[in-house]
């Protein structure tokens, strides 16, 4: 039998393709990963049938055998798409690259690139380089363009404007970026030697984010987490059982707030659990529901109850923390005593000290005058730091100024001068006791 060419082997019948996936090979083999679309889409069209040709038996034979050697022919071809699966894979949205990247701990590589720019062609060869592969590959990756108008407000938080260029954000926020058009060895450089920390974004928080909210139900880890990349910690402090705590998480969950908070480090803690009444007796909160923020300097704000949306985006918000009631912006509270005493004489602010005991009800009746929206306004030019009685160091500390007993505030004046008070009734006592006065500023 003289050997046909390739264009004259004789085309699988209807009754023989009815299944194109049995060209693959048997069940097994690495070919089972591919679906049937996969295998479906590798056969050219013109295959599925040749009108007016008619099988004779010793062609159908031959047609088995034809069908044999396409599978061996199209095994290279198949092995290169299995290959091409496990390859790596880039998001298209930032909110989505930005999550994993958290999750994961590891650096993102934004590419923004002009798809009709040829420059953006050639830096795309440029990341394929045999050299700049694997560090590509080591870093969760994401593709941006100009064309759609929340990406060019993203790349903008890092000084960029033009493609293409190259973001590396690092898990602590900060990042480095290379813009414009560079060789390989440029490139290879740039993702070698960016290293955390970087420079620090411009934050646009009007910028749309995911509807997903990442969080942590354990307070260690979330600690941990937030001290090792530099961020904020956020705690939301609820009661499963409690309508009110449903509603402040529905609220805290919502898209248009959930944005606000993209970028700090999540924790819901429920009050069932014992060790979480101490976690958040840290901050002086005893009640729930109530939201903490604690920088990563370790000043922190708290806010009880149930606030509005609105309230809530100004408390996430470091420039508009104001609230609602009065206009006055949230206590901003120091839970390290050393540190609130740098600050102060730094700045020649008073240094106001909340010595309180943890389920205290006079402790909790001065938290709460300290809290209102009288109680914000006069402390809201002190370095302000919350003493817990139960932790000796802040025992001895607030020993130093003849304190022994929660609770009690204790007013350290620039100057040096000390003042005690141990009950406030009213927040006129308060007033009085922190005002300035006609002589200067009270201690």
């Amino acid at each position: 039998m003289t050997r046909r060419t390739e264009l004259e082997r004789p085309i699988l019948s209807p009754r023989d393709s009815t299944s194109l996936v049995n060209l693959s090979p048997p069940r097994g083999t690495v070919h089972d990963r591919l679906s049937e679309r996969s295998a479906t889409l590798r056969l050219p069209a013109a295959r599925s049938g040749r009108r007016g040709h008619r099988h004779t038996r010793s062609e159908s034979a031959l047609g088995q055998t034809d069908t044999f050697r396409r599978r061996i022919r199209w095994s290279p071809l198949l092995l290169m798409t299995v290959a091409g699966c496990g390859g790596p894979t880039w998001h298209f949205a930032y909110d989505e690259g930005l999550r994993q990247a958290r999750r994961e701990e590891r650096d993102l590589l934004v590419f923004y690139k002009d798809p009709l720019d040829v420059r953006s062609g050639r830096m795309r060869d440029v990341l394929e380089d045999g050299g700049v592969l694997p560090l590509v590959n080591g870093r969760v990756r994401c593709q941006l363009v100009p064309s759609y108008a929340p990406d060019r407000a993203f790349v903008s938080q890092y000084g960029i404007d033009d493609a293409p260029a190259l973001i590396l954000i690092h898990p602590d926020g900060t990042f480095h970026a290379l813009a414009g058009e560079h060789d390989a060895a440029a490139v290879r450089a740039f993702l070698e030697s960016s290293q955390a920390p970087g420079a620090h974004p411009n934050r646009n928080p009007r910028l749309p984010q995911g509807a997903s909210l990442e969080y942590f139900n354990s307070f260690d880890r979330a600690v941990e987490k937030a001290q090792n990349q530099n961020r904020r910690l956020v705690i939301v402090y609820k009661w499963w059982l409690q309508g009110e705590s449903t509603e402040l998480i529905r609220r805290f969950s919502r898209p248009d707030v959930a944005r606000y908070f993209a970028d700090s480090v999540n924790c819901i803690l429920d009050w069932d659990y014992a060790l979480n009444r101490a976690f958040v007796a840290r901050y002086g909160v005893s009640h729930f529901p109530a939201m903490v923020i604690v920088d990563p300097n370790g000043q922190y704000r708290t806010l009880t109850g149930v606030p509005s949306v609105d309230q809530i985006i100004r408390f996430a918000r470091a420039d508009e923390r104001s609230d609602a009631d009065g206009g006055s912006p949230p206590v901003v509270w120091f839970a390290d005593h050393s540190a609130a005493r740098l600050v102060a004489e730094r700045t020649g602010r008073r240094l106001v000290l909340f010595f309180a005991s943890d389920g205290s009800d006079s402790s909790d009746t001065m938290g709460r005058i300290l809290d209102s929206p009288r109680g914000r306004a006069v402390l809201a030019h002190s370095v302000n730091c919350r003493l817990d009685s139960q932790k000796a160091e802040d025992r001895a500390y607030a020993g130093r100024y003849g304190v022994s007993a929660a609770p009690a505030c204790i007013a350290v004046a620039p100057d040096g001068s000390v003042a005690v008070r141990t009950v406030f009734s009213s927040i006129g006592d308060l007033e009085t006791f922190l005002r300035p006065t006609a002589g200067g500023e009270a201690p």
